[in-house]
């Protein structure tokens, strides 16, 4: 950990007790972005997203591709303001800019739960979710953790991501719960309190550490070296790897959203599709946790190879 972690104790404090003070602000600040991400995009939007296909589709008399393309704008979103939300962060302190996509967030599910009952206003407001919840995913939380931790950050990162993992396991049963028995405006309804609550206590987590990192005018980045953004982008490599990255995320993701869809195809119950896409968030938090643990033992590049390598292997009956 870096001295913005140490500076939390103080200099006349004896060595013991500041390392006690310094292990136990360090421990909360992790408690604090995995509840985070258990309440944000990536658990309670994207990983419910699939449970919400059907029943959307035929509220609005559209087909699964329609309104499966609608919410992936919300996906579209999310790249566009996550740079901003960068540069946001650094200028203004991540608790200004986590808290207010938050609230962006919470106002985004309530959104998609009233109004015009449209595709074209579904995906709407499924882009502007994205556009201004950006914070409350991996993005908004997981910088914090990078600036704060010089040492194991690979398995600080699988850590904090079990949140994430657990959030998006549960949420798709307590949806398909939600639908069978009320609706999915009323399951949106309930996902935007269980957002704000749990939005709220990450965010009174953050507000009680007083990280260097978290404070406005912070500028963790003077003792990391690599290109400047300008060079960066004039570099074949950054768009080689992004395009990489890119591709990864639409076979992967893209597939993961359709399960509980193509369960309710071939047969299975609608609990057991929910039940399909929570194994499917419990494996994904198992491979977070366990590739975070490698990333300290192994190069970024030789690990990423043998993983999306073995994510490429099938077997066949």
């Amino acid at each position: 950990m870096d001295s913005s972690i140490e500076n939390f104790a103080g200099r006349s404090t004896p060595a013991g007790v500041a390392r006690n003070d310094r292990s136990r602000r360090s421990v909360a600040l992790v408690a604090a972005t995995s509840i985070g991400l258990a309440g944000g995009y990536t658990a309670l939007f994207a990983g419910t997203t699939g449970v919400f296909l059907l029943p959307i589709a035929q509220s609005l008399n559209a087909g699964r591709g329609v309104v499966a393309s609608c919410m992936a704008l919300a996906s579209l979103g999310l790249a566009i303001s996550s740079p901003v939300a960068g540069r946001l962060m650094d200028r203004f302190g991540y608790q200004r800019v986590i808290g207010v996509s938050i609230i962006c967030f919470v106002l985004g599910l309530l959104l998609l739960a009233t109004g015009p009952m449209t595709t074209s206003a579904l995906g709407t407001k499924a882009f502007l979710l994205g556009l201004l919840g950006v914070a409350t995913s991996p993005v908004g939380y997981l910088p914090i953790l990078a600036y704060a931790f010089e040492r194991r950050v690979g398995l600080v990162f699988g850590i904090a991501s079990i949140g994430a993992g657990i959030g998006a396991a549960l949420a798709p049963l307590f949806t398909g719960w939600m639908i069978r028995h009320y609706d999915w405006q009323t399951a949106y309804l309930l996902l935007a309190a269980v957002a704000a609550v749990i939005g709220f206590i990450a965010h009174s987590m953050l507000r009680r550490i007083p990280a260097q990192a978290q404070t406005a005018g912070a500028k963790p980045a003077d003792g990391l070296t690599g290109d400047a953004p300008k060079t960066a982008f004039t570099n074949p490599r950054f768009w080689l790897i992004g395009l990489c990255v890119a591709l990864i995320a639409a076979v992967g993701l893209g597939s993961i959203v359709h399960v509980p869809a193509l369960l309710s195809d071939n047969g299975i119950s609608p609990e057991m599709a929910a039940a399909g896409a929570a194994f499917s968030a419990i494996g994904l938090t198992m491979g977070r946790f366990l590739v975070g643990v490698l990333l300290d033992l192994i190069q970024a590049r030789v690990l990423a190879s043998a993983v999306f390598l073995l994510g490429g292997v099938r077997s066949e009956e």
